[in-house]
C-alpha cells in the first residue's frame, strides 16, 4: 500500500472529522519530536510513547476509514480509539521495561554522535509531520535547521547542568502502601478519554449558532482540564508508600530541636494549651529540645505564660513578612540542626518527636562517609494537620459520625504519595525542618501570603528531599464559621497562585518533571473554583435561551457518559476507600466556589493580595448565619429552579436530544445548591461533646453510699462528657456533684461531674455530665487531647439525592 494512503495530508481528507483527526495527530507527532529533541529519547518515554502511538494511530484510522458506510462513524471511533490506546499501551509498557534494563547504560556519558543522530532524525519527523499540516517546504527547512540548532545547545547545556533529582526513596526503600492495581488504572485513563474524544468530535453543535459552539467550547475545556487534573492526581495518588520509622541505635544521640509556636492574636488559653502539649512530647534528652513562644503581638500576658511554663519568648518590633518574618526571626535567635514549627492552635502528642526526628537521624547515618555530591540532605517531615474538632462540612451536614475531616484526603492521602516525587507541599505547621536547607535557601519565604507553600518548593528545588507521613501527630482548630473558612480559602488560593509569580517552577531544571506536574495539580486545585461556577451558570443559560451546549442522541450519551461516570466512582473507591467521594468532593467545591472564583481570577491577572487577616480559630461556634453569605446561593438555586422548568417545558414542545443533558445537569446542581443552602444556614451547637470522640474506661463514685459504676466515655470535651454505664439503664440525674476517674493508656484523671440528663443513642443509654472541676489541669489536657483524635470516614455517599433527604431529616429532628 503506498505510504501516501497510510499517511494522507488532512487537506485531501473530504470529511472535516476525518481530517481534522488526522491533522492533530500530525500536530501531536511534531509537537513530541520537538519536545524529545530537546531532553532525549531515553529521558522521556511517555513522550516518545505519544510520538510512536500518534504516528501508529495514523494508518489504523485510514483503515477504519476505509470500512466507509459498512458501520456506523461511532463504531468507527470506538474501534480506532481502543486500537490506537491498546498501541499506546503496549508501547509505554516495553519502552519502561527497556529503560529499567537499561538503566545502567544510562549512568554512562552520553554518546555525541548518536545523539546526533537523534536530534537529525527528531527534526526530520517534525518537518514531516508540518510538510503533511501543508506548511510550506521553504518554512520547513528553515524549521527543520532552528530546531537542530536550539535542540543541540538545550542538550550540550542539560547533559552539564542537569541535576539530580532524589527522592527521600533514595535514603529509606519504601514499602509499597495501598496501591490501586495496574489494571484499574488503565481501564479509569481508557473510559475517561474515550469520553472525552467523544465530546470533542460528536457532540460540538457547530451549525447550531455562535452561542451555541461557545458555550460548548467552554465547557468541553472545563471538562478536558477536570479529566486531566483527575488522570494525574490519580496517577501521583497510585504510587504511594510506606516508609517504617527507621530504628535509632541504643545510646545514638538526638539532635537538638527548636519548637516554634507561631502567634499573633492567639488566646492566653489556646496557647497554653498548645504550650502543655509541647512541653508533654517525650525526647530521649529533654535538655536538647528547645520551645520558643514566637509572638508576634509583642503582648504582655503571653509573655508572661511563657515564663510560667519556662519556656523561651520571642518578639520584635517590626511585623515585616507576617508569619514568615516572625519565624525567620527566631532563627536568629536559635541554633538547633532542627526546627518544628505548629500553628498556635496545634496541640502535638507526646510522641511527635519521637516518630519524626529518626528519619533525620536515618538520613544523616546513609549520608555519612559519602563525597558531598552522593550525600541526599532530608529538607523537612510534613505531619498532617488534623483537627480535633468537627469541620463546618461534618457539622453543618450532620455528617460527623460519618465522614472525617475535609482535607484528610489531601493530608492522608495525596501528601504521602507526593514523597514518591520529592513534591511534598510544607503546611506551615506539625512539621520537622532542617535548618541547613532553611539556611540554604535563604529562611522562610517572606514575598508570599503562603510563605510555607513557596519555603517547600524552594526547599525542594535546592536539592533536599521531603517526607510526608499518613499518621496525624498534632490536632488543632479547624475554622468554626463559615465567614473564617471563607477567609481562610482565598488566602490559600491567592497565596498559592501568587507563587508562579514569584517562584519559577515551570521553566527552569530545579525541578524534576514529576515535581513540575505535581505542583501543577496543587496550583489548579484552587482554579476549579472557577470551573464549578462554569459547571453552575452555563446550564441555566443554555435553559434560559434554548442554547444546546451538546448535540448528541440519548443512546450515544448513554454509551459513554454513564460508564465515564461510573469508572470515575470505582476508581475513586480504589484510590481512597472511604476518604472521598465525588458527590462530596462536589459539595466542597460547590460551597466555596461563589467566594473563591473572583479572587482567584484577580489573582491569575496579576492583581495580588497583599495583606491578609489571620484566621480567628477563639470563636465560639454558633449558626453564624449572614445573608451576605447565603444569597449567591440563593439567587443560583432560584434561577437553577426557573431554567428547570424553562427546560421542561423545551423538551416537552419537542426540544433537541440536547436539552436533556441541561435538564440532568440542572437537576444535579439543584439539589447541590440545595444542600449548599441548608450549609449557609448552619446548624445550632447546643453540645461540645461531640467535638472530641472518645472511647476512654471510667469508673464514677456515687456520693451517697460510694458505690462504684463502671462504664466507657463515649464523648469528652473541656466542658461536657457522655457516658454509657456498664449493665446500667439510667443514671439517677440530680445536682450532686459525683467524682469520675477517667483512665487511658497515657495517664489518669480525675473530675468533678454533675449529671445533666440521658438518652438513647443505638440502643445504648448515654448519659451527659457537665463538668465542674478539675483538680489537674494539665493532666486533664494531656488525656483529653494525647491520643487520636481523628474522624474517619465509615460510609460512602455515592448519590446526592439521599444525602439532601438525611440533611433534611436531621435538621427537622433537631427542631
Amino acid at each position: 500500500m503506498d505510504f501516501a494512503v497510510l499517511f494522507p495530508p488532512p487537506a485531501s481528507i473530504p470529511e472535516p472529522r476525518v481530517a481534522g483527526v488526522f491533522a492533530f495527530l500530525y500536530f501531536l507527532t511534531a509537537a513530541s519530536a520537538v519536545l524529545l529533541g530537546l531532553s532525549g529519547l531515553e529521558k522521556r518515554p511517555g513522550i516518545l510513547t505519544m510520538l510512536l502511538a500518534a504516528a501508529g494511530t495514523m494508518p489504523l484510522l485510514r483503515l477504519t476509514h476505509f470500512l466507509g458506510s459498512s458501520v456506523s462513524p461511532l463504531v468507527q471511533y470506538v474501534l480506532l480509539f481502543s486500537l490506537s490506546f491498546v498501541l499506546g499501551t503496549v508501547i509505554y509498557g516495553i519502552l519502561r521495561i527497556l529503560n529499567d534494563s537499561g538503566s545502567r547504560r544510562r549512568s554512562r556519558p552520553e554518546n555525541r554522535w548518536g545523539s546526533v543522530a537523534e536530534t537529525l532524525v527528531l527534526c526530520a519527523v517534525c518537518c514531516w509531520a508540518l510538510r503533511q499540516l501543508s506548511v510550506p517546504m521553504g518554512l520547513c527547512i528553515v524549521l527543520f535547521c532552528v530546531q537542530f540548532v536550539v535542540s543541540r545547545m538545550i542538550r550540550q547545556y542539560l547533559s552539564r547542568n542537569r541535576p539530580a533529582y532524589p527522592t527521600y526513596a533514595n535514603i529509606q526503600k519504601p514499602v509499597p502502601g495501598h496501591s490501586v492495581r495496574r489494571g484499574v488504572i488503565i481501564l479509569s485513563v481508557y473510559v475517561s478519554l474515550l469520553y472525552l474524544f467523544w465530546r470533542i468530535l460528536f457532540t460540538v453543535p457547530a451549525g447550531k449558532g455562535i452561542p451555541a459552539v461557545v458555550f460548548a467550547v467552554l465547557l468541553l475545556v472545563c471538562e478536558t482540564m477536570d479529566i486531566a487534573d483527575s488522570i494525574l492526581n490519580n496517577q501521583i495518588v497510585s504510587r504511594r508508600a510506606a516508609y517504617p520509622l527507621p530504628e535509632t541505635g541504643e545510646g545514638e544521640i538526638w539532635p537538638e530541636v527548636d519548637v516554634f509556636v507561631a502567634t499573633y492574636n492567639e488566646s492566653r488559653t489556646l496557647l497554653y494549651k498548645t504550650l502543655h502539649g509541647c512541653l508533654n512530647m517525650e525526647y530521649p534528652d529533654p535538655s536538647r529540645v528547645h520551645i520558643y513562644l514566637c509572638d508576634d503581638g509583642n503582648r504582655p500576658e503571653i509573655r508572661k505564660l511563657a515564663q510560667d511554663l519556662q519556656v523561651g519568648y520571642l518578639t520584635r518590633t517590626s511585623r515585616a513578612g507576617a508569619k514568615a518574618g516572625n519565624l525567620n526571626n527566631a532563627l536568629k535567635h536559635t541554633a538547633s540542626p532542627l526546627v518544628v514549627t505548629f500553628d498556635a492552635d496545634m496541640i502535638p502528642r507526646r510522641d511527635f518527636l519521637k516518630k519524626t526526628i529518626p528519619y533525620f537521624m536515618h538520613a544523616q547515618r546513609r549520608n555519612a562517609g559519602l563525597p558531598e555530591e552522593e550525600q541526599i540532605p532530608l529538607g523537612f517531615v510534613q505531619t498532617p494537620q488534623a483537627f480535633y474538632n468537627e469541620d463546618l462540612f461534618q457539622h453543618h451536614l450532620y455528617k460527623e459520625n460519618l465522614t472525617g475531616n475535609e482535607q484528610d484526603y489531601f493530608f492522608r492521602e495525596i501528601q504521602p504519595a507526593k514523597t514518591a516525587s520529592n513534591s511534598v507541599i510544607y503546611a506551615g505547621s506539625n512539621t520537622v525542618i532542617s535548618r541547613a536547607a532553611l539556611e540554604a535557601v535563604g529562611g522562610f519565604f517572606t514575598k508570599a501570603i503562603t510563605e510555607d507553600f513557596a519555603t517547600g518548593l524552594l526547599i525542594e528545588g535546592n536539592g533536599y528531599v521531603s517526607l510526608a507521613l499518613p499518621e496525624p501527630l498534632a490536632f488543632g482548630l479547624s475554622p468554626e464559621d463559615f465567614p473564617s473558612l471563607i477567609q481562610q480559602r482565598i488566602r490559600w488560593a491567592r497565596g498559592v497562585i501568587n507563587v508562579l509569580y514569584q517562584i519559577n517552577i515551570f521553566f527552569t531544571n530545579r525541578f524534576s518533571a514529576g515535581q513540575k506536574i505535581s505542583y501543577g495539580t496543587a496550583i489548579f486545585f484552587w482554579i476549579r473554583s472557577c470551573i464549578r461556577m462554569v459547571y453552575l451558570v452555563v446550564p441555566i443559560l443554555a435553559a434560559f435561551f434554548r442554547i444546546p451546549f451538546v448535540d448528541s442522541a440519548i443512546g450515544p450519551m448513554l454509551c459513554f457518559w454513564v460508564p465515564y461516570l461510573i469508572m470515575q466512582y470505582v476508581f475513586e473507591f480504589a484510590m481512597t476507600g472511604s476518604r472521598r467521594s465525588s458527590p462530596w468532593t462536589n459539595i466542597y467545591e460547590t460551597v466555596l466556589c461563589p467566594f473563591l472564583a473572583g479572587p482567584v481570577l484577580l489573582e491569575i491577572l496579576g492583581i495580588s493580595l497583599k495583606t491578609f487577616k489571620v484566621t480567628d480559630k477563639d470563636k465560639e461556634r454558633g449558626t453564624h448565619f449572614s445573608w451576605r453569605y447565603m444569597l449567591p446561593f440563593l439567587v443560583l438555586t432560584l434561577l437553577d429552579a426557573a431554567g428547570l422548568l424553562a427546560a421542561l417545558l423545551d423538551l416537552f414542545h419537542g426540544g433537541s436530544s440536547g436539552g436533556v443533558v441541561t435538564l440532568f445537569w440542572l437537576g444535579y446542581n439543584f439539589i447541590l445548591l440545595c444542600i449548599c443552602l441548608l450549609f449557609v444556614l448552619g446548624r445550632k451547637n447546643e453540645t461540645k461533646v461531640g467535638l472530641r470522640k472518645s472511647v476512654i474506661s471510667c469508673e464514677l463514685s456515687l456520693p451517697e453510699d460510694g458505690e462504684v459504676l463502671k462504664g466507657v466515655v463515649v464523648g469528652l470535651s473541656e466542658q461536657e462528657m457522655d457516658v454509657v454505664f456498664h449493665g446500667a439503664s439510667a443514671f439517677p440525674c440530680d445536682s450532686t456533684p459525683c467524682q469520675i476517674r477517667l483512665e487511658t493508656d497515657t495517664g489518669m484523671t480525675v473530675v468533678t461531674a454533675v449529671c445533666t440528663g440521658s438518652q438513647m443513642q443505638k440502643g445504648l443509654t448515654v448519659t451527659r455530665f457537665v463538668i465542674r472541676e478539675f483538680p489537674d489541669l494539665n493532666q486533664f489536657l494531656s488525656l483529653l487531647y494525647d491520643r487520636d483524635l481523628a474522624y474517619e470516614s465509615r460510609q460512602r455517599q455515592l448519590f446526592l439525592s439521599p444525602a439532601l433527604l438525611q440533611i433534611l431529616k436531621q435538621r427537622f429532628q433537631d427542631r
